[in-house]
């Protein structure tokens, strides 16, 4: 019986950081409603099943074919074609390997006039990144600094990684008329990874 109860909250289990599933589900305490939440870059749904447990309706998206994925395609793709089939959205995650910071631009430019309180989860893994290559854009991925392609050259970069995931999220907020508050925030994967949730209101 216990295999049976406990089947689908830990299949998959131990490919999620406990802390950031631990986060995206207390993030979810902020929401006023749980009726829509959006996964991008959702993968094989390991978050889904946890959400699918407290929302009504959780719409998966994602580039590769894999089981239950709603929407087989790029993210930008979904936000320029099917985001406004979803605006009254509660919750959305921005779930991404690398760096989420081209498609956050994009869907805050397609919600100005989104007029409800919402809760945004991202996952930022760029900090590999930082170490290990030559060079990066960070005003193109973080609006950080001025736009031009930077060297390396110390690890000051990977050191402040923090904030230009938090500048990111400021600049944005403040460009299409938001407010954000942290919820949490947390660099797991050997700090390589950041994992943050925003509570994201209208001004």
């Amino acid at each position: 019986m216990s295999s049976q109860l406990s089947k689908g909250y830990v299949e998959g289990i131990e490919h999620i950081d406990p802390l950031k599933l631990a986060y995206r589900i207390e993030s979810i305490c902020y929401c006023s409603k749980r009726k829509l939440a959006i996964e991008l870059f959702a993968g094989e749904g390991r978050l889904s099943l946890w959400y699918k447990r407290l929302f009504d309706k959780v719409v998966t998206i994602d580039k590769t074919d894999y089981e239950n994925i709603d929407y087989c395609q790029k993210a930008e793709s979904f936000l320029k074609e099917h985001l406004t089939e979803f605006m009254d959205f509660d919750f959305i995650d921005f779930d991404a390997e690398g760096c989420p910071g081209r498609e956050l631009q994009l869907f805050f430019s397609l919600i100005k006039g989104k007029t409800t309180p919402f809760i945004l989860c991202l996952t930022d893994g760029m900090g590999l990144a930082l170490k290990i290559r030559a060079k990066i854009n960070l005003h193109e991925k973080y609006l950080f600094g001025r736009n031009e392609t930077i060297k390396v050259q110390d690890d000051s970069q990977y050191r402040d990684f923090d904030q230009y995931v938090k500048c990111l999220i400021d600049a944005l907020c403040a460009r299409h008329g938001f407010q954000n508050t942290v919820l949490n925030w947390y660099r797991g994967a050997d700090g390589n990874v950041i994992y943050a949730c925003f509570r994201i209101t209208p001004t």
